[in-house]
């Protein structure tokens, strides 16, 4: 089954009143950080589902932190991209989430 990468970030980080909330939803999911000081408030989410629901999952719980959490799907074009925030994982994704799944969007 093909599965998308989304990479998921909340705003202010660890700063965040609902960090606790948005570090169980991801975990729940499996989301991996880029780096080894673990998940701040950036981390890349592997999943069939499209990106509403991913988002929804994301967000479960949060009740004054819904505008600071943002999903972006991470695409080849984007990894790319000179301007994009992806290049931050591209370690990750070639290492972690690429030998082990199928990810159209990617390859």
């Amino acid at each position: 089954m093909a599965k998308y990468l989304y990479e998921v970030s909340l705003a202010r980080g660890r700063s965040n009143p609902e960090h606790h909330i948005f570090l169980q939803n991801v975990m729940n999911l499996n989301g991996k950080s880029s780096d080894y000081g673990g998940i701040n408030g950036l981390c890349v989410v592997s999943h069939h589902m499209d990106i509403d629901v991913v988002r929804l999952l994301c967000e479960e719980g949060l009740k004054k932190s819904e505008a600071d959490l943002t999903v972006t799907e991470i695409t080849k074009k984007s990894l790319a991209s000179t301007r994009s925030s992806h290049r931050l994982h591209t370690d990750l994704i070639n290492d972690y989430f690429l030998p082990y799944g199928d990810y159209p969007n990617i390859k």
